[in-house]
């Protein structure tokens, strides 16, 4: 079975905007592109994915891309899913500086098991990915409070992996990736 994993990355400039307080905009560039490469070397390595960049701009370094038109997240993974069509389909976050192939691993069994997986934010609210197996219709609904509204949809398996679970939102997240030496120390 070939997985369609999703990775959603805005616009040039817009990325990580809740850390502009706390990095420069080249930083901020910098930390999105080191999460995003190791991401796309994890999901590079496996024989059971097809990556699909989500994104305005195509970048080279991703062989399939889907066009975000501006019309927000959640509508650009839903026409993103419904291009490629039937089959597993999966949407993980490029922010996820902790993130190992166990990780990915452990988020598609679940969905196999399950019919579909959700994986947990570090506080227990939001979602950081999900992954259909079973073809299921889903509404993306990712922002806040978004872990019950996809739990909630039927049979849904819910994942708490530290992997999964810490992302890049604020200053404290930056500082426990940089502490554990996942994010460079920015100037």
């Amino acid at each position: 079975m070939i997985w369609t994993i999703a990775v959603p990355l805005k616009a040039a400039g817009l990325r990580k905007s809740r850390l502009a307080d706390t990095l420069r905009p080249a930083d901020r560039e910098r930390a999105v592109a080191l999460m995003l490469a190791k991401l796309a070397r994890l999901l590079a390595e496996r024989r059971d994915v097809r990556a699909l960049l989500v994104s305005p701009q195509a970048r080279g370094d991703w062989p399939f891309w889907h066009q975000d038109d501006g019309t927000g997240l959640n509508a650009a993974l839903a026409d993103a899913r419904r291009r490629v069509g039937e089959g597993p389909f999966a949407v993980i976050h490029p922010d996820l500086p902790f993130l190992e192939d166990a990780d990915l691993t452990a988020l598609l069994d679940l969905a196999m098991a399950e019919g579909m997986a959700v994986a947990a934010d570090r506080h227990g609210s939001g979602t950081n990915a999900i992954a259909i197996a079973d073809g299921r219709p889903v509404e993306f609904m990712f922002g806040p409070d978004s872990l019950a509204r996809f739990a909630n949809r039927g049979r849904c398996g819910v994942l708490h992996r530290y992997g999964l679970a810490v992302d890049i939102d604020t200053a404290a997240d930056l500082r426990l990736a940089q502490q554990a030496g996942t994010l460079p120390l920015f100037d």
